[in-house]
């Protein structure tokens, strides 16, 4: 079976290990002298969701996105009972995740990636990110593996829109059984790249996609070292 022509890598939660929200918002207000439980932030942080309106924006509208944020760190300070202080724990909240210093590879990124370069094949990014994401590639020190980098934002539609998988290959000039792509998630991922014709795999390094995965007919791997043979072996 002929190798892969091209293999797509979504970032966070495939390249990127993204630390979990409450983490971060409890730095953030620490820096701001408030002082609040990781595990209280947490319940906090999923009132405040479902009590924000309107949902989340896409990574589309940056504008959009910054006063949507800080409604939220708003709401969810309230919930535990800070009042205040918001405005400041929002705008350091942001600065720090344009600055991307919250970002970590997956233990295995860079030996999976070397396990794609040896055996030849090229590799883009595909994913649902801000203008933001080229950037944080090059921090941690991983954008010369890719051939292109793709995002929403450039785009200017997301995952699952078979759309950005189409412009993705045009830009490759690949066609899309020729491709694989991937990612963490069962929609963006998997569902968007079946839209497009494209072969999913996906990545479960947390061990939570049994609930979510029912009917899913793609390989579940745990690290994207695993995601390397696999897409590997149909070239053998």
């Amino acid at each position: 079976m002929a190798r892969p022509d091209f293999v797509f890598l979504d970032a966070g939660g495939t390249l990127i290990r993204t630390p979990h929200l409450e983490e971060i918002l409890a730095r953030a207000c620490a820096q701001q002298g408030v002082w609040v439980q990781t595990e209280a932030l947490r319940e906090a942080i999923a009132r405040a969701l479902e009590r924000i309106d309107p949902p989340r924006p896409t990574s589309l509208d940056l504008r959009a996105y910054r006063q949507w944020w800080w409604r939220f760190v708003q709401l969810a300070l309230e919930e535990v009972g800070v009042h205040g202080r918001a405005e400041r724990v929002a705008q350091h909240l942001w600065e720090e995740y344009r600055s991307g210093r919250w970002l970590r590879l997956f233990p295995d990124t860079i030996e999976a990636l070397e396990r794609f370069r040896t055996a030849g094949c090229r590799l883009g990014v595909l994913s649902n990110w801000d203008d933001t994401l080229e950037l944080f590639l090059a921090q941690l020190g991983i954008r010369g593996y890719f051939e292109c980098v793709v995002s929403s934002y450039q785009v200017g539609v997301e995952k699952p829109d078979p759309e950005i998988f189409a412009y993705a290959l045009r830009l490759v000039g690949v066609e899309a059984a020729r491709a694989w792509h991937v990612g963490d998630d069962v929609v963006f991922d998997y569902l968007g790249a079946l839209a497009a014709g494209v072969r999913p795999v996906l990545v479960d390094y947390a061990g939570k996609l049994a609930d979510s995965a029912a009917g899913v007919e793609c390989p579940i791997v745990r690290t994207l070292s695993d995601a390397a043979r696999v897409i590997l072996a149909h070239g053998e």
